[in-house]
């Protein structure tokens, strides 16, 4: 298993439910759901919803704070706060159960990580907030129509046999060079929708959901979704779209630029992603320092509650629901704001380019290592044990034979 460090810095990751590319309309509701903010765990953005609503409800033992917000598309956002020592809250749900703690150095795993695709349902079964009266009442589940797209070409197989490859921009165009292929897709073909293929396999007639373009009637593609390999299933559960692919494939390949010494420029890329998924913020100490370290450890909590800001209480419960630690915990203090897990994993690498570390792909097994000397081609045990005992094995079978 790759080690993962604790994170260094305090930071708010606004995670979708339904993952959306950074150029597109959503940045809009995104903008919307920053600006109503008021320390919320979870932001519904809902088209019919005429105007703000907030409420609070248990969930386990947990109590989460929501708010609607009107927007153009239906998307929901988690809030979580995770502190400089890697712990996280709201308590981020894993293929393991709960995780209290997210470590840096996710963005190296994910790398190291290949989705599958599958054809695309007609429907996803969503739980949505209902509102009567201006009020929340309950949670309701819904079938929601998936969107069709975008088309992206096929390009062949792999030499693996197995792997579907696809290309952007289209060959036979003389398009620029992409930034986003999702938004330029949809500007290509125009408008998509959601066709059924007829076709014969053997004795029975099946059907498969095809996207066909208004822009060209004779083309088609098959409507396929993405799902990533635990954990990562948890951190897109929608799996994501094609800019997701295709900024995991481009992170891989500034990596690779670092590897081969042009440092500057894999940098001047990393720094234009920045710019895009994060922003300088306010958020409140209750969040970004006590509940974390609550989720971990109430004890801790008020150790540094007796002896940090002088509040002296018997239990955790008294604690919280003192005048002294409910106005500390209200204070505002700066993070850094990040949309979405993917833009995490974009901090963390340009985290580790500014702190000067050697980043490369191990020799032997192609993940990605950081740190140590300039010359270092191989995992540490620390890093993959995998990988560390593969190669010990090899060096004793050699001074075997060497010595026989």
């Amino acid at each position: 298993m790759r080690k993962i460090e604790a994170t260094a810095h305090p930071v708010q990751v606004w995670a979708p439910r339904f993952f959306a590319s950074s150029y597109g309309d959503f940045m809009l509701d995104l903008q919307r759901a920053y600006k109503e903010w008021q320390n919320e765990d979870i932001i519904w953005l809902m088209p019919d919803a005429k105007k703000v609503i907030r409420w609070k409800t248990k969930r386990g033992n947990f109590l989460f704070y929501e708010a609607i917000v009107p927007s153009k598309a239906l998307n929901s956002i988690t809030i979580y706060h995770i502190d400089k020592d890697g712990r996280i809250y709201p308590p981020f749900k894993s293929f393991t159960g709960l995780k209290k703690k997210v470590g840096s150095g996710l963005y190296k795993v994910w790398l190291e990580k290949q989705p599958l695709r599958h054809e695309a349902p007609d429907s996803v079964a969503v739980l949505l907030p209902v509102i009567k009266n201006g009020k929340f009442c309950r949670y309701e589940k819904k079938e929601i129509e998936t969107e069709p797209g975008p088309i992206i070409p096929f390009a062949g197989i792999d030499k693996d046999g197995k792997t579907v490859l696809s290309t952007w921009p289209p060959p036979y165009t003389d398009m620029l060079a992409t930034i986003s292929p999702d938004i330029e897709s949809k500007d290509y073909y125009g408008k998509l929708r959601l066709e059924k293929l007829k076709y014969k396999k053997g004795d029975n007639i099946r059907e498969i959901n095809t996207v066909s373009s208004e822009k060209e009637q004779k083309g088609k593609a098959i409507s396929v979704r993405i799902k990533w390999p635990e954990p990562f299933d948890k951190f897109f559960p929608d799996g994501g779209t094609w800019d997701l692919l295709y900024q995991h494939e481009y992170m891989k390949h500034l990596i690779r630029k670092i590897e081969e010494k042009e440092i500057e420029k894999a940098t001047q890329e990393v720094e234009r992603y920045i710019k895009v998924f994060t922003g300088d913020t306010n958020s409140f100490l209750e969040k970004t320092s006590f509940a974390p370290k609550a989720m971990e450890n109430k004890e801790a909590l008020l150790i540094e509650a007796k002896y940090k800001y002088g509040i002296d209480a018997n239990n955790f419960d008294e604690l919280i629901k003192s005048i002294e630690f409910t106005s500390l915990a209200a204070q505002r203090v700066k993070v850094k704001r990040i949309y979405s897990w993917l833009g995490y994993f974009w901090w963390e690498l340009y985290r580790d380019i500014s702190s000067y570390k050697n980043i490369r792909f191990c020799s032997n097994c192609g993940s990605i290592i950081s740190g140590g000397r300039s010359d270092r081609i191989y995992c540490s045990k620390e890093e993959n044990i995998k990988c560390f005992k593969q190669r010990q094995a090899i060096r004793q079978k050699k001074r075997y034979y060497k010595n026989h």
